[in-house]
């Protein structure tokens, strides 16, 4: 009986916090790039147009949300703010914590910055950077973390269907401990036309990002689109399986 109880709350407080990130989303008059769930896509944010999004990760002892708010420059080219790795915890007191044992568990501010071209219509490639400070409880656990990537991309004009490849570089206070150069890996097709896509992205490694997500994405209007995943451990990590959300304005 306790144990249900103890499931209830828990699951209830997952509802609610997901629910806020839905309201908060749609109180934004946003309009931006589609991403996949760990990857990004390549998608262009036109000049004075903003792009909003949150995420919420869910493992069995903690949710993680994340928020990407970025502006259009023109040019392919686009400046914005990232806070990552707020974490909550639901089987401890207090709720939010910062981690004085693991490096990259830490809240984060971070300045994004990304520039992409187009080298034809069905292949492009871009360039970015998410820099800024760490908030960890010790002096060596707060600094600047970065995360920089490139990407190239391969999609058939007019449609969803787009294949993702690139490598990235990040420091300790972004990924944790582990490798600092990966690569990472998405795709996304059709399955139902306008209705439903399959989506998936690998980053490849033993850090905190080395992380493998499966799901779907839902049309919910002709702009909105409501995101799922399994997230499963690349094979070597010790990072916990979880269930990922994100909505995203197209």
């Amino acid at each position: 009986m306790i144990r249900v109880d103890v499931m209830q709350t828990r699951t209830f407080f997952y509802l609610q916090i997901f629910f806020f990130c839905f309201l908060l989303l749609f109180s934004i008059n946003g309009y931006g790039q589609k991403n996949l769930f760990a990857v990004p896509s390549n998608d262009s944010i036109s000049r004075g147009e903003n792009f909003f999004q949150p995420q919420l990760l869910i493992t069995d002892d903690e949710i993680n949300p994340g928020l990407v708010i970025t502006h259009g420059l023109g040019h392919d080219f686009e400046i914005g703010v990232n806070i990552q790795q707020v974490l909550l915890q639901t089987d401890k007191s207090p709720v939010f914590t910062t981690d004085d044992k693991e490096v990259g568990e830490n809240p984060l501010v971070l300045i994004n910055i990304r520039k992409g071209f187009w080298i034809r219509p069905w292949y492009s490639i871009a360039l970015g950077s998410q820099t800024g400070p760490a908030f960890g409880p010790e002096h060596s656990q707060s600094g600047i973390a970065t995360f920089n990537y490139l990407n190239n991309r391969w999609s058939i004009p007019e449609t969803q269907n787009k294949l993702i490849l690139g490598m990235y570089y990040s420091n300790e206070l972004y990924s944790g401990t582990g490798n600092n150069l990966g690569v990472m890996a998405g795709l996304e097709g059709v399955l139902i036309k306008e209705r439903m896509t399959f989506q998936a992205d690998f980053m490849s490694g033993n850090n905190l990002m080395s992380v493998i997500n499966i799901g779907l994405g839902l049309n919910i209007t002709k702009d909105w689109e409501f995101g799922a995943a399994a997230q499963l451990p690349v094979p070597g990590s010790s990072n916990p399986r979880g269930i990922l959300f994100q909505l995203s304005y197209n």
